[in-house]
């Protein structure tokens, strides 16, 4: 027996006949595939003499044959002297020596691709005696009736033989024959015999027509290439090389990396061969070369720099389409050394160089500066001039934190999206740098190195301590542990210690920076502020900034708003007469408020729960909700002077809620929201825009995990 790797398409092509042919054996009147002359040995494949022979530029190996080998183009190369002889096209190896299978509409050949001798025509018609053309094996041609019956054809002496195929499902369908080796054809057929519609394969022994206890299940979609031995069968699925031993059908599957491309199989003795097919461009090859593994040690070699095409020749060795570096594009034979291991020999060339596409970054689209205030995807793109291996590393410059991809392989692209969650939330605002190591697929020596630098930068958003884009919530525990929340990512402990403080709020940013600030009011009614010190981190400084007295004249504080229409946050606050109180900011961190402060009006000591929410009616200036001792919730919108119109109703039941906080915008539409905190947990009110009914119905949330031990939020 001998290994055939060879793919098999269904034949489709016309092939022309010039000569009537007969059931008998019949030679094509053409001296040039005539046998060798008597006296002489035809040179077998494994004793060729060590000319290089030429070979058809573009042309894939089709046959290695017992005496010579067949290219895709049709040229026939004999080994005893290099003679070259045009072949008919269009044909398929059967998996026996030499034979070729053709087939055309209503009539199908069987032929010695070494000597031009046609062994039999069939005529293939669906609705004649022996049915339609389904494949061939060996020296047979099968066939199918208009009854669903399949047939084996095969000469015998100077007659045809038809033997029915055994072994095969009643309800089998998509049943196609391809080549195995001289003894054992491959049969590829769709059942449900065990309930469910499976695609099958199996061996068909060729003296029977009968299917062998040999039956594999498949994917439905699969090349037919398989190799046939003895003792294995061996098949590519998918990315992986899958490997059958006969007697025991136990299987053993190696994943290959192939970049989206089909492989090519083969053995040669113990060692098993694939490569991802792969064609030299004018640029040369990229990537893969052929690999050859011993199934019993597990001794890998590699060989030639790309290869597409692999056929089984009758001595057990291989022939590869394919090039090397040192000796360029043609054919090589894959053979064992008096070692066992296999080596490569060149034995015919098309005189094309080989050379590999030199790894370059083609193309970046890494801006100067990245604003991510757009909703949706922001990709980095980095383009190369070929399939690499590697990795890439982000690092935040101020905080040195980093992000990347490693150890991966890349479709001569990566792509890193700048608004994709990390474990830490979003990427915050600031500088960074970006370095990319990456080599060739198949090279672990050709490492190169890219670097380069960006700007993250967005606009200042309320609530966001980190810098990132998203609305982070804060909220202090009973051992005064000031904790910030963030959507999709772990609760962050930032600081001890804010339990001096009878009222804590968040205020934007009022020193001017990206970065949300936040202020605090001890129990002598002095206001504290803590700078942002945004970053990964979402903490704030250690040194706090001494705003002044006098603030615990205030029974409710709402800041984060800009009201005033200066661009800056205020700071509102309602003392204890009902006069609405408004300090204006400076932006100035050290003194963030100025020394006169506004009165907004009198009579909202109605109200126990005030959030200064932003432009939520989409006006130009920071509006206000209130909530009335009974539970309504009102609408004040801001006039951009510091002053209110007359209230809106927005509906009752608000007392539901312990606090009310205006997240900013939560969920990126460009509307700002609201967080409602009770009993019950945590409610999203997202914005609509419209000052009639600013909120859609309450979203639960989980920021806060459902029963936080929490005595305030900001």
């Amino acid at each position: 027996m001998f290994n055939t790797a060879v793919s098999r398409r269904r034949l489709a092509a016309a092939v022309t006949v010039t000569l009537a042919v007969t059931l008998g054996a019949t030679t094509l009147n053409a001296p040039a595939f005539a046998a060798p002359a008597a006296g002489t040995t035809s040179a077998s494949a494994s004793a060729e003499a060590a000319t290089v022979f030429p070979f058809p530029r573009g042309a894939e190996i089709t046959l290695a044959g017992s005496t010579g080998f067949l290219a895709g183009d049709g040229t026939w190369t004999r080994y005893s002297d290099g003679a070259t002889f045009a072949h008919r096209g269009g044909q398929t190896p059967t998996g026996a020596p030499d034979l070729m299978a053709s087939t055309q509409p209503f009539e199908s050949h069987l032929s010695n691709a070494a000597t031009g001798e046609v062994l039999f025509s069939l005529n293939t018609q669906i609705q004649g005696p022996i049915g339609e053309y389904v494949g061939a094996a060996g020296s047979a041609i099968f066939t199918v009736t208009t009854e669903k019956k399949f047939l084996m054809q095969a000469k015998t002496g100077d007659h045809i033989t038809t033997t029915p195929v055994t072994g095969l499902p009643a309800d089998a369908t998509d049943v196609s024959f391809f080549a195995g080796d001289a003894a054992f054809g491959v049969v590829d057929y769709t059942s449900a015999a065990g309930g469910t519609a499976k695609k099958y394969r199996a061996l068909v022994d060729l003296s029977t027509g009968a299917l062998t206890a040999e039956v594999h299940e498949i994917p439905k979609y699969i090349s037919q290439e398989v190799v046939v031995s003895e003792k294995l069968l061996v098949w590519p699925e998918g990315s992986d090389v899958v490997v059958t031993t006969r007697a025991t059908g136990a299987q053993q599957r190696i994943p290959v990396t192939t970049g989206g491309r089909s492989l090519k199989v083969g053995l040669v003795g113990d060692w098993v061969t694939y490569v991802p097919a792969e064609a030299l461009t004018p640029e040369g090859y990229e990537t893969y070369p052929l690999t050859a593994r011993n199934l019993t040690t597990g001794d890998s070699r590699t060989f030639l720099a790309h290869a597409t095409s692999v056929a089984g020749s009758p001595d057990g060795s291989l022939l590869v389409r394919g090039g090397t570096v040192a000796q360029g594009e043609g054919v090589y034979r894959i053979a064992l050394g008096a070692d066992g291991i296999p080596a490569s020999t060149l034995i015919a060339s098309t005189g094309e160089a080989t050379a590999a596409v030199p790894l370059e970054l083609v193309k970046s689209t890494v801006p100067a500066v990245a604003d991510l205030d757009r909703s949706g995807a922001f990709p980095l793109t980095w383009t190369f001039s070929r399939e690499v291996f590697g990795s890439l590393e982000i690092e935040h410059k101020a905080s040195h934190r980093r992000v990347g991809i490693t150890g991966s392989s890349f479709d001569k692209a990566l792509e890193f999206d700048l608004q994709q969650p990390f474990n830490e939330g979003a990427l915050p605002n600031g500088d960074y740098t970006w370095k990319i190591e990456a080599r060739p697929e198949a090279d672990a020596a050709g490492w190169k190195t890219w670097t380069g630098t960006f700007k993250i930068a967005r606009k200042s958003q309320p609530h966001d301590y980190n810098g990132n884009g998203s609305p982070d919530l804060l909220t202090r525990d009973s051992d005064g542990m000031l904790w910030r929340h963030e959507a999709g990512v772990p609760a962050k402990a930032i600081q001890r210690g804010w339990n001096v403080y009878d009222r804590i709020e968040a205020a934007g940013n009022l020193g001017g920076s990206v970065d949300g600030d936040i202020v605090g009011r001890d129990k002598d009614g002095v206001l504290w502020l803590h700078k942002g010190f945004g970053y990964f981190y979402g903490t704030f400084t250690n040194a706090r900034v001494r705003i002044g007295s006098g603030w615990n004249a205030y029974t409710i504080l709402a800041g984060g708003s800009d009201v005033t229409g200066d661009g800056k946050p205020d700071l509102l606050g309602v003392d204890r007469s009902g006069v609405l109180r408004v300090h204006t900011g400076t932006g100035n961190e050290t003194a963030p408020f100025a020394p006169v402060r506004k009165s907004a009006g009198t009579g909202w000591g109605v109200y126990n729960e005030i959030a200064a929410v932003g432009n939520i009616a989409g006006g130009p200036a920071g509006d206000l909700v209130a909530r009335d001792r009974s539970g309504v919730l009102w609408l004040h919108l801001g006039k951009g002077d510091g002053t209110f119109a007359p209230r809106t109703r927005i509906g009752g039941g608000w007392n539901a809620y312990t606090q009310l906080v205006g997240i900013g915008d939560a969920n990126r539409d460009g509307r700002p929201d609201l967080i409602a905190q009770g009993a019950s947990g945590t409610f999203l009110y997202k914005g609509t825009g419209n000052w009639k009914t600013p909120f859609t119905a309450p979203q639960k949330q989980e920021l806060l995990g459902g029963k936080p031990p929490y005595n305030t939020i900001a």
